[in-house]
């Protein structure tokens, strides 16, 4: 779904795990409950082309969300909000409702 509008869209409980969401505009959408990954957020990872997911860490288990715009998004919980922030680089981070402070960018761009 890169470049995906689903601004505005309700995706509560959306299995959105694997998916590229790459420049995807997110803005406004409801997100109770979407699985952005499996496992933990601290060991969860965005997909990889090479590599199988890993279940129960997490790694390569997660949505791409590099370059995403979040403004707005309503019911982001905690989890997301790490996964989003460690993972969407600066320009997703600079979306995200409450901020990425103290959350590392694991993209590292």
């Amino acid at each position: 779904m890169v470049r995906a509008n689903l601004s505005r869209c309700d995706l509560v409980k959306a299995n959105l795990s694997r998916t590229v969401l790459y420049e995807a505009n997110l803005s406004g959408a409801d997100l109770k409950g979407t699985r952005l990954f499996y496992g933990a957020k601290e060991t969860a990872s965005p997909r990889s082309r090479t590599g199988p997911p890993d279940l129960k860490t997490g790694d390569r288990t997660g949505t791409v969300v590099e370059r995403a715009n979040f403004l707005g998004v309503k019911r982001l919980d905690e989890e997301q909000r790490y996964y989003v922030c460690a993972w969407g680089g600066e320009k997703t981070r600079s979306t995200i409702p409450g901020g990425c402070e103290g959350i590392p960018n694991k993209l590292g761009r």
